[in-house]
């Protein structure tokens, strides 16, 4: 592609939230926009750049490695972490997280005038109160506990929390473009309802090539992994098509000793074979104090316990049949376009309402029953029961084929042609016009 009209490409400058769930798929939004033709600097942080090194056992800069295999124009810069600048260039503001969340906080005074905020405490997101949401323009009716934490809970942290997130949503207002990681097939009423007010761009699902269109079948990793991972293909190999049951919670929340016992042992008493991501700081210890006493001896031939792996490799592998998730949206996203339905438990930000959508809206998955804010524990028995109900039953075939289609919407969107390449495609000469603009007009 050309460049800005002027004969030079565009140079993009990517700057995300120094947290695994940004970096990561901003990262392959980098790529996707050097793969058009625009040079891209990705910028980390000190501390979250030397992570990724050490992470990656890489001599040179191993958030560059994956991008020049592809030959890609992508150049690494860090910063410190305290450091904010304006920069009289056109700004672009990439939402992490489902279109129908931005909806719910671009809405946020209808909250507010309903009565739905401030929470009134815990009877106030009780699964039995028929007290339904209707108004938030392109998001399905949901109950109080189904919005993102923060609009839960009132609490010094919480309030704190809501207010910078608040604010920040207020600053992105004025950017030049949004930029989600959704697509229009999945989310076309909350899309609708926000291109009348605030045009949001999809541009998903942000996974390398291998995993959508296979346009470039080298490109299988994203290359920004903050934690050393474990190769599990032999151990997946040796299992039957669609039976393992795939466990992580993710980067960076935390979960109770007591809950992870019982997750343990609802694991073991399923009888599926399960495969299980259990970071060593989960609960701020290391794994060996984590379990019950002899779990590692007595499911050694029906599990597998690792600290970290590479996610897309796993859910795209035969023999996965379910996803047991936090229900981050990057995670949502990717079982999403690899077809593996989800059991949903939900702990922290937007994951709620990322679940209630998986759940009613796609049907693609299942909520574990109870342990909600009162912090009660979900017990082994429950998890064993959503465990086989998901893997090994008529209820789960069906969410098996829904979500299916749904991979093939997903897979379509971001081939040539699709909703979300043709949204890239649009930006992208919108962005050459304004740059081309911006630049004759400093001319003249």
């Amino acid at each position: 592609m050309g460049g800005n009209g002027n004969g030079k490409p565009l140079h993009a400058m990517v700057i995300p939230y120094p947290t695994q769930g940004h970096v990561t798929p901003m990262m392959q939004l980098s790529k996707t926009l050097a793969a058009k033709g625009l040079i891209v600097t990705f910028v980390t942080t000190y501390h979250r750049h030397a992570e990724i090194t050490q992470a990656n056992s890489c001599s040179s800069d191993p958030v560059l490695l994956e991008a020049n295999k592809l030959g890609l124009d992508i150049r690494s810069a860090q910063i410190s972490d305290d450091v904010t600048k304006r920069f009289g260039i056109p700004w672009i503001s990439f939402w992490t997280q489902p279109v129908a969340v931005y909806s719910i906080y671009h809405n946020f005074h209808l909250l507010r005038s309903h009565g739905h905020y401030p929470p009134k405490g815990i009877a106030f997101l009780a699964e039995e109160l028929d007290d339904y949401i209707d108004y938030i323009p392109g998001v399905p009716n949901i109950q109080c506990k189904d919005l993102p934490l923060f609009l839960q809970l009132q609490d010094p942290n919480s309030d704190y929390v809501l207010d910078m997130l608040l604010k920040s949503y207020q600053s992105a207002r004025r950017a030049d473009w949004v930029l989600c990681n959704s697509f229009y097939e999945l989310e076309a009423e909350a899309i609708k309802a926000m291109d009348a007010e605030t045009p949001v761009l999809t541009v998903g699902p942000l996974l390398p090539s291998s995993y959508l269109d296979s346009h470039n079948p080298k490109d299988i990793t994203v290359g920004t992994s903050f934690l050393t991972e474990y190769q599990p293909s032999e151990w997946l190999d040796s299992k039957p098509s669609e039976s393992v049951i795939y466990v992580s919670f993710g980067s960076l929340v935390h979960v109770s000793k007591t809950q992870i016992e019982e997750i343990a042992m609802g694991l073991k008493e399923s009888g599926q074979p399960f495969l299980w991501v259990l970071r060593p700081d989960i609960i701020s210890s290391k794994i060996s104090t984590c379990l019950p006493d002899s779990f590692m001896e007595t499911c050694k031939s029906q599990g597998l316990v690792v600290p970290w792996l590479p996610q897309l490799q796993v859910l795209s592998h035969p023999s996965i049949g379910g996803f047991f998730t936090h229900c981050g949206w990057n995670s949502v996203t990717e079982s999403i376009a690899l077809g593996v339905p989800m059991l949903g438990f939900p702990l922290w930000t937007e994951q709620y309402t990322n679940c209630k959508l998986m759940v009613d809206e796609w049907k693609i998955g299942l909520r574990l029953r109870g342990g909600h804010r009162d912090d009660k524990v979900i017990h082994r028995e429950e998890i064993s029961r959503a465990i086989r109900t998901l893997v090994a039953s008529e209820e789960g075939k069906a969410m098996k084929n829904r979500i299916m289609a749904l991979r093939d919407s997903a897979r379509s969107a971001m081939k040539a042609g699709g909703s979300s390449q043709n949204n890239i495609e649009a930006f992208i000469e919108d962005l050459k016009f304004t740059v081309h603009v911006g630049n004759g007009s400093q001319t003249n």
